[in-house]
């Protein structure tokens, strides 16, 4: 009889101390225990740092990153630390709004362990009263390079968890990495700094030959998103500039993909004019300044201005 797998959890906390130790005390309860956790603070400020250490299990690892590196950044210094800690076959990169099933990651180590080929194995991701589903899988249009996620909105109980399957992309909140295609692959793209780093490392890892698999039985609450009745400016920024910068990339029909952003962008305006109609004026300068940042390839962390700030 061969020894389980070994893994490495690593959760990426950003101001979110409370969120973070409950989603670390939720793997702690998983029935997975061959694992060693990561706990990375993105938080610029000491405090924040002090804080997570005493309110996290002793046993848990804690690295502080020194400032906001951004998502890639921050899951990269928690996979190295992970590294040099213990050699791992598998890394679990699980953000900090997120609350684990006890038996998620058994689930997303039994579908890589049974396909070789398949580098990455995502969860499938619920609401946070567990009645909806938000990701079950997702597609890049071969044109535009537009993403989306399959399965958002439809109710979870008519919705039946069945085997693994492939995907193009894995929802970077709940991820499975196997450390033998990581060797090959390298770490996730960092001058993003948030949003698209799994869809663009999804995408090098299949045109490189390896799989992507949504493991539905692997089931992740993702407990807050990144807005609301309106979205916030850092959402709306990053996903309007790396959209640009993604499909500039990966070779994407230019004219497609400013298509793709231009509905992503008129759905959110809709939403704001309906709640805020005094904010969509600032809705429009935030995604025109995103716009030209991403044409001209401006990456990396952009220090968006007050009065952008939607929510």
């Amino acid at each position: 009889m061969t020894d389980r797998p070994r893994v490495a959890v690593v959760v990426l906390n950003y101001l979110a101390v409370d969120d973070t130790r409950t989603a670390v005390e939720s793997v702690q309860r998983g029935d997975f225990l061959e694992s060693l956790i990561v706990v990375v603070d993105n938080s610029p400020e000491v405090r924040v740092t002090e804080s997570l250490r005493a309110h996290l299990d002793p046993c848990v690892t804690l690295v502080r990153a020194g400032d906001n590196i951004g998502y890639a950044a921050g899951n990269n210094l928690g996979i190295r630390k992970a590294l040099e800690l213990a050699p791992v076959d598998y890394v679990w990169v699980l953000n900090p709004d997120t609350l684990v099933a006890p038996d998620a990651l058994s689930w997303l180590v039994l579908a890589a362990d049974s396909d070789p080929g398949a580098a990455i194995v995502a969860s499938r991701l619920v609401s946070a009263d567990g009645a909806s589903i938000l990701y079950d899988g997702a597609t890049i249009d071969p044109l535009s390079g537009a993403t989306t996620l399959l399965g958002s909105g439809l109710p979870t109980s008519g919705s039946p968890a069945n085997a693994a399957r492939a995907t193009d992309y894995a929802h970077g909140a709940s991820m499975l990495l196997r450390t033998a295609s990581m060797a090959h692959l390298g770490r996730m793209t960092e001058d993003y700094f948030l949003y698209f780093e799994e869809t663009d490392f999804s995408l090098r890892a299949r045109r490189a030959g390896s799989r992507i698999l949504i493991e539905p039985r692997s089931v992740v609450r993702h407990t807050r998103r990144s807005w609301g009745e309106l979205p916030t400016s850092t959402y709306i920024y990053y996903m309007v500039r790396n959209r640009e910068i993604f499909a500039e990339r990966w070779g994407f029909d230019p004219v497609a993909s400013r298509g793709a952003t231009d509905h992503f962008t008129a759905s959110w305006r809709g939403r704001v004019r309906q709640h805020r109609p005094d904010l969509v004026d600032t809705f429009d300068a935030l995604v025109a300044g995103a716009l030209a940042d991403g044409v001209a390839g401006r990456a990396g962390r952009s220090d968006l201005p007050s009065e952008l700030v939607l929510a």
